[in-house]
């Protein structure tokens, strides 16, 4: 009985992570941890907008949490509905160290969103600087 209360309570600090807005950062890396204590098989799920935690991380700048959660194999190409990866998402926060992260990961930088956006043109619609001249230098190569 013990098992189905205890995966009852992970499936619900899932739920509460995957839905959460204003995260703070000390409940986002607790429910991690209990998620990656289970296995992997809450790493790559999705809420209803199709984000991962990986994407969640990334929009609230959880730095460390996105090493951690790439660390136990969180797939950093994977879209959500609107077709933008978590590389997207960085850069539409201009969170600039995520970027890089991703990219030194593996991140893809041509993957193109519903709207036909990239990583690229996204950072040049939001005025992202630093941003563009890391993509471009990744591009480039």
């Amino acid at each position: 009985m013990r098992d189905v209360f205890f995966n009852y309570e992970v499936i619900k600090k899932f739920t509460i992570l995957m839905e959460c807005e204003e995260c703070k950062k000390e409940l986002f890396l607790e429910i991690i941890e209990l998620l990656l204590g289970e296995g992997d098989l809450y790493l790559n799920r999705t809420n209803r907008q199709g984000d991962t935690a990986l994407m969640i991380a990334v929009q609230h700048g959880f730095l460390e949490i996105v090493e951690l959660l790439l660390d136990r194999g969180a797939l950093l190409n994977l879209t959500n509905r609107q077709g933008d990866t978590a590389l997207m998402i960085a850069v539409q926060c201009g969170r600039t160290e995520i970027v890089e992260l991703l990219l030194d990961r593996g991140a893809l930088v041509n993957i193109t969103n519903i709207h036909g956006d990239t990583a690229l043109s996204i950072a040049i619609e939001w005025r992202w600087i630093e941003i563009i001249e890391i993509l471009l230098e990744r591009i480039n190569g």
